[in-house]
């Protein structure tokens, strides 16, 4: 996307990202989201290590993210398995990483309810990406993604698992963005 500020690979840490974001009117994070049903309120992003920082502080938590003011943001999308995906038991709710963005302010977001493979996640995000460069709203450039991908043959669990939450839309402006990738973005007929 013009205008994108890439964090991947080694630039990818925790700092980054909790400097960068609150400025982003796009945030897009190609990772994994790690889960575990036996603690529900830990969930977290790995994101490299910054030098003489322990491995502990490159996990971006939900601490993290309910901790910064992301009402700059218009669109988050967690393009990992289950970040849509939120813990209920008899004993304990636990929000998806998507619900705790809507909470810090981010407008809407995309998210998945179950595992996705990576190329299958690339091949859908490039096509919402592209939607969204074109002008469509998150919600229609979604929709018409998943639509195409189920006109083309592709399998159910290469498209269905994703959803849009909305927060607020009534900001207006440009779509820049901020991009947290643990592997490489999407590309787009745009891209560098």
């Amino acid at each position: 996307m013009p205008g994108a500020i890439v964090l991947s690979g080694t630039s990818a840490t925790k700092q980054a990202v909790l400097e960068n974001a609150p400025h982003a009117s796009i945030i897009y994070l190609a990772s994994h989201i790690i889960q575990d049903s036996d603690v529900p309120y830990v969930a977290f992003v790995p994101l490299a290590t910054a030098e003489s920082q322990p491995p502990d502080d490159s996990y971006l938590e939900i601490s993290d993210i309910r901790g910064a003011d992301l009402s700059s943001c218009r669109l988050a999308v967690l393009s990992g398995c289950g970040s849509g995906r939120g813990y209920t038991s008899t004993i304990a709710n636990c929000p998806s990483l998507g619900e705790v963005l809507v909470d810090a302010g981010v407008q809407a977001v995309v998210q998945t309810y179950t595992e996705v493979l990576d190329g299958d996640a690339e091949t859908l995000m490039h096509d919402f990406l592209e939607l969204l460069q074109r002008g469509e709203e998150p919600v229609r450039a979604l929709a018409t993604a998943q639509r195409r991908a189920h006109r083309a043959g592709r399998d159910p669990s290469a498209w269905a698992p994703y959803s849009i939450t909305l927060g607020t839309l009534e900001k207006e402006g440009d779509w820049g963005a901020v991009i947290l990738s643990g592997g490489s973005p999407p590309k787009t007929d745009r891209s560098p």
